[in-house]
């Protein structure tokens, strides 16, 4: 219930979020994944999260949030500092995927 509000207060807080995920939440359904930072930024990089999210878009997925890479530490969905630069390659992302997507995105 707890991502299922959070992803309502993304589109609550932009409404283009809500394009994708009728696209994505469509009926061939999706999926969550979790994928390293390096699919999205390249070493030495500092972008911030809505430029790895306009980067993910273009593999047809959508980023919904991030931890740090190989960790149990808690998920952060939704980030509030969503302009702020950063050096992403120690983290991974939350996704939203449809279908195949990954797969045919990692081909490319």
């Amino acid at each position: 219930n707890k991502l299922i509000a959070q992803v309502l207060t993304m589109v609550s807080e932009d409404r283009t979020v809500k394009i994708a995920l009728d696209e994505l939440l469509g009926s061939t359904g999706v999926s969550i994944a979790v994928v390293p930072a390096s699919r999205y930024v390249r070493p030495g990089e500092l972008l911030s999260f809505y430029s790895v999210v306009d980067r993910a878009f273009t593999f047809g997925e959508i980023v919904i949030g991030y931890q740090i890479r190989r960790s149990l530490e808690r998920t952060i969905l939704n980030p509030t500092q969503k302009d702020m630069l950063m050096d992403w390659l120690s983290y991974d992302f939350a996704i939203l995927e449809k279908g195949d997507n990954y797969v045919e995105a990692s081909k490319r």
